[in-house]
Order: structure tokens, then C-alpha cells, then sequence
């Protein structure tokens, strides 16, 4: 392989894990949103609604950067994912919700699918 080569696969890396990082913050700050919506109910205090609001907005201009970079359909299969797993453990750890044994196996399948589109993104899939 020559250098050129390196380089490619160097700054294809480099640029995934900047798509990812910043998918990823979107997804935790959603989840935050959606801890602050639930959190609103359960108190009563609308407040924590505007929080929400503003939360959701920034993930929209995050989500404006990001399809510069990167297809939708990339973009939302790893959003899904992170958000997925970010509310669920936000559900089970702060609010003390429980997970089926199906929720929990679907959960795994999800994790599995990700490794499938992560693998193919950086060419290790044919």
C-alpha cells in the first residue's frame, strides 16, 4: 500500500469519529430532553418542558452540521442507537424502570446491527 492510501483510510477514520462523537452528544443531549420531559411529569413542574425545548433545538443545528459530513441514513441508524441506549439506562438508573427479558434481547440485536454498519463505514465489510 502506498502512502496515499494511509492517508484515505487515515482521514475516513478521523472523519467517522467526529460524526460519531457529535451524533453521540445529540443523542445525549436528547437524552436529557426526555429525562426533563419525564422528570416534568412526574413533579408536575412544566418548567423542565422549556429545558426540553432548547435541548431538542440544539440537537437540530448539531444534526445541520452533521449531514454535511455524513448521509442521513448513517446519521439516524447511529442516532437511533445512542439515544436507544442512552434513554434506556437513563429509564433503568433514575427513574428505576425495569426491562423485559424481550426489551433486553432487542437491545442486544440493536448493539449487533450497529457493529454491521460501523464495520462496513471503516471497509471492513465486503
Amino acid at each position: 500500500m502506498n502512502s496515499n492510501s494511509f492517508n484515505r483510510n487515515d482521514k475516513k477514520k478521523k472523519h467517522l469519529i467526529l460524526v460519531l462523537s457529535i451524533i453521540f452528544f445529540a443523542a445525549l443531549l436528547e437524552g436529557l430532553a426526555v429525562g426533563c420531559i419525564k422528570y416534568a411529569y412526574v413533579k408536575q413542574n412544566k418548567r423542565y418542558i422549556i429545558l426540553s425545548i432548547v435541548l431538542f433545538t440544539i440537537i437540530s443545528f448539531l444534526f445541520y452540521y452533521v449531514y454535511h459530513f455524513e448521509k442521513i441514513s448513517v446519521v439516524n441508524a447511529h442516532y437511533n442507537v445512542f439515544s436507544f441506549l442512552i434513554i434506556t439506562l437513563i429509564g433503568v438508573y433514575i427513574f428505576k424502570e425495569t426491562l423485559s427479558s424481550c426489551e433486553k434481547i432487542g437491545l442486544s440485536l440493536i448493539l449487533f446491527g450497529i457493529l454491521f454498519i460501523l464495520y462496513e463505514e471503516i471497509g471492513l465489510c465486503l
